[in-house]
């Protein structure tokens, strides 16, 4: 396992959609204050995930698991971005949507420590996406008694709130929501 620690000293966040691009297995130390840092731990590029996951969870049970979509519920103890809360080591198993659902997370689950799993959930094409979102609202009108939030929503389908907005107008358009 390649290592790359680098150290900044400012009051700005890290930019974690940098981190997210580099694909390398590697250690980022990111000094966000003067006496505070936020060790992040690239482990995208490992050959085993589902091994290096289990090594990290037996190694700080008290991290949390952030997965989005339908890995959520097919990872024990995997939550999606609506579940998270305060936690020291934040595992983070699916690909963040955008920046913005990564910050979010970060600033929920004020971590000391994330270990980049960084799965890919699949990305579908424009109607896979439309059918999977009316699915998912479909289940919300049978099961829910038609109460969700765009957030739920996003969550369980690995997208954007933007994305679920626009799904949602298409659909009405089309005349496929009732």
């Amino acid at each position: 396992m390649s290592k790359r620690t680098s150290t900044a000293k400012s009051a700005t966040a890290p930019n974690w959609e940098q981190i997210f691009q580099a694909g390398q297995n590697q250690t980022l130390l990111l000094t966000l204050e003067v006496h505070s840092a936020l060790e992040a731990i690239d482990l995208r590029q490992s050959p085993d995930p589902q091994t290096a996951l289990t090594g990290w969870q037996n190694s700080a049970p008290e991290a949390l698991l952030w997965a989005e979509g339908d890995e959520h519920k097919t990872l024990p103890g995997a939550l999606n971005r609506q579940k998270l809360s305060r936690a020291a080591t934040l595992l983070i198993w699916t690909t963040p949507p955008d920046g913005e659902t990564l910050r979010q997370a970060l600033e929920t689950v004020q971590p000391r420590r994330v270990v980049i799993l960084g799965q890919a959930p699949a990305a579908p094409e424009a109607g896979q996406f439309l059918r999977l979102l009316a699915g998912k609202i479909n289940f919300v009108l049978r099961q829910k008694n038609g109460q969700t939030s765009l957030g739920e929503l996003a969550a369980a389908c690995a997208q954007t709130e933007t994305a679920i907005r626009w799904g949602v107008k298409w659909l009405e358009a089309g005349g496929q929501l009732s």
